[in-house]
């Protein structure tokens, strides 16, 4: 007996094309093989000629242009990724869905859904279920890739990848005829309906590759040599005794006499399904309803400096109250939409961060109440970021209507740690501002900005009846000895007309020691157009000067 063996580098294609014709063989440490054949350094040259050949052929090839088998794409939108390792865990409804998209962030988007929707976890960042499909993807591959097909691909890759590595391996003493048996032993299998000690077998077929089998014995060369006795047959050098309808080999490691092939069958169909706990899970989530388009969100990010080297990401999202289906609550229309999302960096693309309204991230507005035909639901969470590029990707989930729908797009983090410099924070431009001052041991919110509730507008359209309101904060404001600055602002506004930029008019407030400011502009003597608002701060103290522009619009 024997232990589950270590991983062993995967070789690559091109290495098997190139031994193959030189009639070499690779040397590995699971299957007895011939050495490599040496090659003198005239024939070391030809391999590297032949190697360029291959790979020049394989390149200019449109046939080879599609994603090889040999990759383990767990989730590169490719119209090929339904076809790769997830093929064992993806519902018929999925596969019918994931094969009408068209464009590659249809199949973005798709792919992220799919994997949120088999985390066990959801409050936490990390994807517990993804991750350990990826590895045992990947280990596949590298254990059981031997031969021309995709070690994930096999038998053996299929099994280990659902159910995991056995608790015992056993292999034949040397086969007799090059090939052999391997049993893999479960001790306790995830499933319930099996025995303890389950055994499935996998003997080598004849292009090299071990293949599921309820008859080991028969299916390998362990049963050539079998020696007639009378009505009784047994192999003179392993002494089995060959029972009609049995197997020596899974009877010699326990299996059940009681067991035979029909039984057998099961036991190996069930082990090449999901355990049932996570069966369950995905059962939950993947109704034959779900939908996955793209839902006409809109969004707004605002940034501001933290006492860290991160910086503090206000994100709100926005979705048509006619986009999403309504339920009768207490005698009252409501919608019940979760959001989740994660924010991918592009520099280190393992580096991610998710948020979601189960994890708290995400809270509804309060005016989604109040939500008219045709108005918006605000959705805002707060999360810090390192400073950088990243890949926002978000869904919403609409519980109603058994739909999701998603939204990607690209960010900047700015770095706002420089504390050498008059700066401000995003001009974050604000549909609800309002006054919400700390109250002790109440929750946090996304909303809270200090001592003000904000809700930042997704659109920077308004109506000529309504409010222009913003926010921003100014860091780096030099002090006095009492630790007090002085500031003014400056708010200049233009509009725009043929290009031009025609100036309206300004306000100036100040002096003032406060670093942060609020302010709101009534709109009833705006007409309709394309507006400029410049703000600028002045250090008094430092006698510096930083400015920043907000635009907005006046619609009908």
């Amino acid at each position: 007996m024997s232990t589950l063996p270590g991983k062993r580098p995967e070789s690559s294609n091109l290495a098997r094309t190139i031994l193959s014709i030189l009639g070499g063989r690779e040397k590995t440490s699971e299957i007895r093989t011939p050495a490599l054949i040496r090659h003198r350094h005239a024939d070391y040259l030809s391999l590297i000629a032949l190697a360029a050949l291959v790979c020049a052929a394989t390149l200019g090839s449109p046939a080879l242009a599609k994603e090889s088998l040999f990759v383990v794409n767990i989730d590169k939108p490719t119209p090929e990724w339904r076809e790769g390792p997830v093929r064992y865990i993806i519902s018929k409804e999925e596969d019918r869905a994931y094969k009408g998209l068209k464009t590659e962030q249809e199949r973005a988007s798709f792919i992220d859904i799919f994997w949120k929707r088999r985390d066990p976890t959801p409050k936490t960042e990390h994807n517990e279920f993804k991750q350990r499909f990826r590895d045992r993807a990947l280990d596949a591959n590298q254990l059981y890739g031997e031969t021309a097909t995709p070690g994930w691909k096999t038998d053996m890759g299929k099994v280990y990848i659902l159910v995991g590595p056995p608790d015992e391996m056993v292999r034949d003493r040397m086969p007799r005829g090059g090939r052999g048996t391997v049993m893999w032993i479960y001790r306790v299998p995830p499933f319930p309906d099996l025995p303890a000690n389950t055994v499935i077998a996998f003997a080598k077929d004849t292009s090299g590759e071990f293949v599921l089998s309820s008859k080991p014995t028969w299916d390998s060369d362990v049963a050539h040599g079998l020696v007639l006795m009378g009505p009784k047959a047994t192999d003179p050098e392993y002494n089995y005794p060959m029972i009609p309808g049995k197997d020596p080999l899974l009877l010699g490691q326990g299996v059940p006499f009681s067991q035979g092939e029909f039984e057998t069958a099961f036991v190996y169909g069930r082990m090449q399904q999901l355990p049932p706990k996570e069966e369950a899970l995905i059962h939950d989530v993947v109704t034959a309803r779900s939908a996955f388009d793209a839902f006409p969100f809109q969004s707004r990010y605002s940034f501001f400096k933290t006492g860290t080297a991160s910086t503090l990401v206000t994100v709100t999202l926005a979705i048509r109250t006619t986009s999403v289906q309504y339920k009768s609550v207490l005698g009252k229309e409501q919608a019940d939409v979760v959001l989740f999302g994660k924010f991918v960096d592009q520099d280190v693309p393992d580096n991610q961060v998710s948020i979601s309204s189960d994890s708290g991230f995400f809270a509804p507005a309060p005016q989604n109440e109040k939500a008219g035909v045709d108005d918006f639901l605000l959705f805002q969470a707060m999360v810090p970021l390192k400073p950088g590029r990243y890949l926002a990707v978000f869904a919403a989930q609409d519980n109603v209507a058994e739909r999701i729908g998603t939204f990607r797009e690209m960010i900047v983090v700015p770095d706002l740690a420089d504390s050498t410099k008059l700066s401000l924070s995003s001009i974050a431009l604000a549909q609800s501002l309002v006054s919400h001052p700390v109250v002790e041991g109440e929750k946090p919110s996304p909303f809270q900005f200090g001592s003000l509730e904000v809700v930042q507008s997704p659109v920077s359209e308004f109506k000529a009846s309504g409010t222009l309101s913003f926010y921003y904060q100014v860091y780096n404001a030099k002090k006095d000895e009492a630790g007090v600055a002085s500031l003014d602002a400056d708010y200049e506004c233009f509009a725009k007309q043929e290009g031009k930029e025609v100036t309206l008019g300004s306000i100036h407030v100040g002096p003032t020691s406060y670093q942060v400011q609020a302010y709101s502009l009534p709109l009833e003597r705006f007409p309709k157009g394309s507006y400029k608002l410049r703000i600028t701060v002045t250090d008094k103290l430092a006698g510096t000067k930083v400015s920043k522009d907000l635009e907005f619009a006046i619609v009908p």
